[in-house]
């Protein structure tokens, strides 16, 4: 095995095992603080937040993330061109005059600041962001510069699909993250298989 490739499958492995431990870190510090809350009035939200909902999105909630989601946006945006040639390696990329370590920082950077200001006001809304990317690449091809806006237009675009069947199939709103997780599981199996009948 090259030595390019098997420090990609470390780095690969190193972010993995941070999300792992990241993931068990907030499990935690999300239980004790239900633990500690009221059961009566406060625990039910903290339940639906993390269920994911729409239902209590306010202008006022809208406005104050709304500089977070446009900046970083915009700077994802005009990075996708840089996006393409990070995706031709790191040999290559760095070869064209790419500054890997700090474009990789920034990338991740907005990337979790337009995460955790969508988190912030509607919850846990899961599978959009993992199965929407690959939904993308299908439909347009793994160029970032065309599936990067193409996968926040069909993002958006699953989110009103989603939000009006759990306003309009029960008397009360179903939680997204539910409905995202029997529509999403069925296409990221498909996806998977489809890619490992290619290989």
């Amino acid at each position: 095995m090259s030595i390019p490739k098997l420090m990609h499958q470390r780095t690969t492995l190193t972010l993995v095992l941070a999300g792992i431990i990241v993931s068990g870190l907030m499990q935690a510090c999300l239980g004790l603080i239900k633990y500690l809350v009221d059961p009566d009035s406060q625990l039910q939200s903290i339940v639906f937040w993390q269920l994911g909902s729409l239902a209590k999105v306010t202008l006022t909630n809208l406005l104050t993330t709304l500089p977070l989601l446009i900046i970083g946006t915009i700077i994802l945006c005009i990075m996708r061109w840089r996006l393409t040639v990070i995706s031709l390696g790191d040999s290559a990329a760095g070869s064209l005059g790419i500054n890997l370590r700090f474009e990789r920082l920034l990338i991740i950077l907005c990337a979790t600041i337009l995460t955790a200001a969508s988190v912030c006001i509607s919850g846990t809304i899961g599978w959009i962001g993992l199965v929407v990317p690959h939904v993308a690449r299908l439909i347009i091809g793994p160029n970032p510069r065309y599936a990067l806006p193409l996968a926040g237009l069909v993002g958006a675009l699953f989110l009103v699909i989603v939000d009006t069947l759990a306003r309009t199939i029960s008397a009360g709103e179903i939680p997204l993250s539910i409905l995202t997780g029997f529509i999403g599981t069925p296409i990221f199996i498909y996806i998977l298989l489809s890619k490992r009948v290619k290989l």
